[in-house]
């Protein structure tokens, strides 16, 4: 994957991860609360890694009981464990659609909103080429 086409990849995905923790599974219950918008915001980089490496449903759903359980101090429930379990396949599924979609999405081209946007045409009085990288003259 390109450097550009990366970088938007990882801002979905991270964006969508952010979305699904504050507004589904918001254990402390903020989801209602804008200024709270980023109270999950420091898990995010732990649950990309562990939907990059492919890991399982219930080893998500462990990373989400732990913490809930340990670092926020909420008490652990049957209910809140099949809870945690939703969320990492719902978790899975997002990641696994978004990858899917920037993988298939032709090289320069982005689709944004169900839109196809072409590539940039080479303009040589920006000194860029194709793709996005810079000449030497």
């Amino acid at each position: 994957m390109q450097p550009d086409r990366q970088r938007i990849y990882i801002y979905e995905i991270t964006r969508r991860i952010g979305e699904i923790l504050h507004y589904m599974w918001d254990p402390i219950g903020v989801r209602g609360v804008p200024e709270a918008r980023d109270e999950y915001d420091s898990y995010i980089a732990q649950v990309f890694s562990l939907l990059e490496r492919a890991a399982s449903d219930s080893e998500v759903a462990g990373f989400l009981t732990k913490t809930s359980t340990e670092t926020m101090g909420m008490t652990g429930t049957q209910e809140a464990s099949r809870h945690d379990l939703e969320i990492s396949r719902l978790l899975i599924q997002h990641f696994g659609i978004i990858k899917k979609q920037y993988e298939k999405t032709e090289p320069n081209r982005v689709e944004v909103a169900g839109l196809r946007l072409p590539p940039l045409p080479h303009h040589p009085a920006c000194g860029s080429a194709p793709g996005g990288s810079n000449q030497t003259r």
